[in-house]
């Protein structure tokens, strides 16, 4: 294995072992699953579209922030990502005329988590960018 190649293999290993990636990657199959019995309902096809978009995007914009070389970018992305979330946990409490309630109040929380750690890794970057 080139150096190359194990800095890309480690890279990819701290990504995935990120919090907040690995509960947005949770969050988009549980999206997957919910909606599963939403798609062929034609008042659903917007809301169906959109959460699977929004859930998306927050493993999308952290994925893109991993891959820059800034921390000021890194952060921008994450804020992306954090916008993505507060986008698809919105959209969840609107689905409670499809949804159980369990299944939101669940999905919201998990929601809150990946927010909360988006929030502080965030601000961390901030505080070492003003150190710099």
């Amino acid at each position: 294995m080139s150096s190359e190649e194990s800095t890309s293999t480690m890279s990819q290993v701290a990504l995935e072992r990120f919090g907040a990636y690995q509960k947005a990657r949770q969050l988009f199959d549980l999206v997957v699953t919910d909606i599963d019995t939403l798609k062929t309902n034609p008042l659903c096809y917007r809301l169906v579209s959109q959460q699977i978009g929004s859930a998306d995007s927050i493993c999308a914009n952290i994925e893109e922030g991993y891959g820059r070389l800034s921390r000021i970018e890194y952060a921008r992305f994450l804020d992306i990502a954090r916008g993505s979330a507060r986008e698809t946990r919105g959209r969840y409490e609107r689905m409670k005329h499809w949804l159980a309630p369990e299944i939101i109040r669940q999905r919201v929380e998990l929601v809150d988590e990946i927010i909360a750690i988006l929030t502080s890794s965030i601000g961390t970057l901030k505080i070492g960018r003003a150190h710099v």
